[in-house]
């Protein structure tokens, strides 16, 4: 039988327990961010996915759910991109990057499978795509880019 050392009361004896990681400060940014994200649409009555989507299909995307998935990832992309500039930061994310969090948080809004099964859906759909590109970075911050120069009138508030 393990015996506790320390009694857990509150939230920071939980985290100081070891039971819980501490988050990264791109982690609080990036989770901040994505619960921007309906507050945007109900505010603005904007749907940032749509307009993703669209774009995409524009780009010779098929509608798959890899495409889907790369639709919230540019929506993700999109607030936290609203909130970095409020923040006075410009960074940018590897998507290509095997262990991007991007793909983590995508896990998190289904529970299927795991995060890579959501990063292969989505290099599927690119490679499938009748898009000149085949680069993640390329395609996801080139729409983004074109919502952000079409879509002025949504700032943080």
């Amino acid at each position: 039988m393990i015996k506790a050392t320390k009694e857990i009361k509150t939230y920071e004896d939980i985290v100081n327990s070891g039971f819980v990681e501490e988050k990264t400060e791109l982690e609080k940014i990036v989770d901040l961010s994505r619960s921007l994200r309906s507050e945007y649409r109900h505010k603005n009555d904007t749907d940032i996915s749509s307009i993703a989507y669209n774009k995409l299909r524009e780009l010779g995307f098929n509608n798959t759910l890899g495409t889907l998935y790369l639709v919230d990832l540019i929506e993700d992309l999109y607030s936290e991109r609203l909130l970095l500039r409020t923040l006075g930061e410009h960074e940018y994310f590897d998507l290509s990057f095997r262990d991007n969090i991007h793909y983590k948080y995508i896990y998190d809004r289904y529970r299927i499978n795991d995060p890579y099964f959501y990063r292969g859906a989505i290099a599927i759909a690119i490679s499938r795509s009748k898009s000149d590109c085949k680069n993640i970075n390329e395609i996801a911050y080139g729409v983004l880019n074109d919502i952000l120069k079409s879509v002025k009138s949504l700032k943080l508030k």
